[in-house]
């Protein structure tokens, strides 16, 4: 604690301010970001999480992203009231004419956002799980958001930064809405959500239809249908009734589905929870057969999709995509293409592309590289050995060499 009145609360409010404000194109990279919250009372809370700088040093950037979010990447906050006080942090890429239009008149109506969410459990739970489809979603014109939910990254519930998931969850769809509603958009929003966070798209489909698009992406989704669509059971129900109860919850699907003409594009990438959800899908395909006509569901392997390290020396992880899904699921929210029927034999090549180029400026690492010795870099033909390489051979000195050699470190310090 620290008194109001103590000159020391300025000075460790500056210092802290110091350190958390450097820009994104500071030749400096710092591994830390700080930041201070002050409790209104006679202490001061302060933290630090990886910096974005740092970050974007990892292997698994090329030099064209790093250019790419230091010039577009701007972070921002969101407060409002549901409850509790609820502070959203999130990351943001604009579309040129949105911005102008939100600068103008503080709202766009020409503008498409989609918000990309991240797992409440697991390897992927801050806004950086997505920052890979970020660029994608920039060129077919969209507003690309990287949200933090309360409890992740620097999102908060009442100043609080370690919030349990069971204090807000009941109440996912109504932070969704509330936080769309903030954003100003006229446009409704689409989404692209990771494991748990599917269901709160799914609930908020239910609960708000008029805030959604028509075209959803849910990734490896964790659910059942008694999370989306709960009925409770009358009083002296039968077993009858409980082996009718899926099919009025299909019901309720193909209501909220048909309400926007709704396109749902689900994946599969064999990761573990999901079978719920899988059966839960074919459960109401099977019961409304021409909702097959509305939901797709593809099964993708690791060679098109995995959780990696961002690098070496980086500990945030983020999903590693291979060139052809970025472009498919860009392209199907875009409403320019359906969803594939089979994925061509071409697309490995794809994959083989995008791995080679993912050590950072250099299309192909020398032999000498760390990533070089390792392996014959043409060899990798899936994402996952491509990241599993980079992140446990590529070291983030590879990336100064320079200054190396000058006696300074990564921290910017002799």
């Amino acid at each position: 604690p620290v008194s109001a009145r103590c000159p020391l609360r300025k000075i460790l409010r500056d210092r802290f301010n110091d350190r958390s404000t450097m820009a994104l194109s500071d030749t400096r990279v710092r591994s830390k970001k700080y930041q201070l919250i002050e409790t209104h009372t006679d202490g001061l809370v302060g933290s630090f999480e990886a910096s974005t700088a740092s970050i974007l040093w990892g292997e698994l950037f090329t030099e064209k992203d790093r250019s790419f979010f230091r010039q577009h990447l701007e972070e921002g906050n969101l407060s409002f009231g549901a409850k509790d006080t609820f502070q959203l942090e999130y990351r943001i890429v604009w579309n040129p004419e949105a911005k102008k239009q939100i600068s103008e008149r503080g709202e766009t109506k020409d503008g498409k956002l989609v918000i990309l969410l991240h797992g409440y459990g697991g390897r992927i739970i801050n806004s950086w799980g997505w920052v890979k489809m970020v660029k994608s979603l920039w060129k077919q014109h969209f507003t690309v958001c990287l949200l933090d939910m309360p409890g992740f990254g620097r999102s908060s519930v009442n100043m609080s930064w370690n919030t349990p998931l069971q204090e807000w969850l009941h109440m996912d769809a109504v932070i969704l809405a509330k936080f769309i509603n903030g954003m100003n958009f006229r446009k409704s929003v689409s989404f692209i959500a990771y494991r748990e966070s599917c269901a709160s798209v799914m609930k908020l489909c239910t609960s708000s239809p008029h805030l959604v698009g028509t075209r959803q992406i849910l990734v490896d989704p964790v659910f059942t249908l008694d999370d989306i669509f709960p009925i409770e059971a009358p009083y002296g129900a039968q077993m009858d009734w409980f082996q009718e109860k899926p099919s009025m919850q299909a019901v309720e699907m193909d209501r909220m589905i048909s309400r926007k003409s709704m396109n749902l594009w689900v994946s599969f990438t064999g990761a573990p929870g999901c079978t719920s959800a899988l059966e839960a899908f074919k459960l109401v395909i099977n019961a409304r057969p021409h909702l097959g006509m509305r939901i797709s569901i593809t099964h993708l392997s690791k060679e098109f999709i995995c959780e990696a390290r961002a690098g070496a020396k980086v500990s945030t992880e983020l999903l590693f995509i291979c060139k052809y899904i970025k472009d498919r699921f860009s392209l199907y929210l875009a409403e320019i293409e359906k969803v594939p029927k089979e994925i061509p034999p071409w697309a490995l090549d794809v994959v083989s592309t995008n791995a080679s180029t993912a050590i950072g400026s250099k299309a192909v690492p020398s032999i000498d590289s760390p990533a070089g010795r390792a392996r014959n870099f043409d060899a990798l033909e899936t994402v996952q050995e491509a990241a599993e390489v980079l992140s446990r051979h590529t070291t983030a000195e590879n990336l100064f060499p320079r200054r190396q050699a000058a006696g300074v470190g990564p921290e910017g310090d002799p």
